[in-house]
Formats: C-alpha cells, structure tokens, sequence
C-alpha cells in the first residue's frame, strides 16, 4: 500500500466516498480523484473558500448541463465543453500536458463523455468514462483501461 499521492475517492450511487483498507485510506497517483472532483464540484463547496486562487477552485457547469436535460446534440456539445473547462486546471497546474473531451449520442437514452488525460511525460495516459442517462441528474464516471 502507498501512502503517498491523493486519496482515492469513489462515487457509487451519486455519493462519493473514500476507500480504505486495513484502517488506511487507499491513495492513487493517477488523477481518478482530481477528475471526480473537478466534474461533480459544486462552484460554492466550501472547498473553493480555502483555495489560494481561482485556478484551484471548482468551477464545473457538468452538471447544470445535465440537470433537465434531454438527449441531443446541444447536451453532448454543452457537456462536452462544461468537461473540458472543469478539467483545464490540469494542463494550467501542469499535472497534465493534455486533456481531451468528446462526446457521443449512445442511444436515445443517453450520452456519454471520453476523457483522456496525458501526463507531462507522455505516459501512462489515464482514459474516463462520464455516461448520463436522462432523466437522472448524476452521471457515472469510471476509469476505463
């Protein structure tokens, strides 16, 4: 178990949680919590309070633009957008040299989001999965291989 980078939080059922084993919290260097907390923020969390600057403050509209909506070509482009504007600290902090959104229609009944995040070095780029379905005002974000 590592003890150093960020603690790994998981979202199940639109609650996001840390993981713990062995009385421990269960810590990742990749950028699962990062990109967990940048999309699903909300912009008054009192996190934003104690950031030093605005480039550390949440200010994802992800789910503004999926709240209400329906499946269209207008919510993939508006999510599209909310995702790659939450995730841009990462390429301004450095942590990243690169971020890529895009958006699909995967039926009538939803639409899912690709995020690919490249570290600096060029390696061990991390990929996600952000899939909405309407009608439910949370999305689910998974990492995929």
């Amino acid at each position: 178990m590592t003890y150093t980078g960020d603690i790994l939080l998981q979202e199940t059922n639109g609650e996001i949680d840390a993981l713990w084993e062995n009385g421990q919290p269960v810590m990742t260097d990749g950028f699962e919590t990062a990109v967990l907390l940048a999309v699903f923020g909300d912009r008054n969390t009192w996190q934003n309070a104690l950031a030093d600057s605005d480039e550390e403050k949440y200010v994802s509209r992800f789910t503004e633009v999926i709240r209400n909506a329906n499946v269209s070509e207008k919510t993939k482009k508006d999510g599209t957008e909310a995702l790659k504007v939450a995730l841009a600290f990462l390429v301004s902090s450095r942590a990243a040299s690169k971020v890529t959104v895009t958006g699909k229609i995967l039926s009538v009944y939803a639409v899912g989001w690709y995020v690919e995040i490249v570290r600096p070095d060029g390696t061990a780029n991390s990929r996600y999965e952000v899939n909405w379905q309407r009608g439910e005002e949370a999305a689910v974000l998974r990492e995929v291989a």
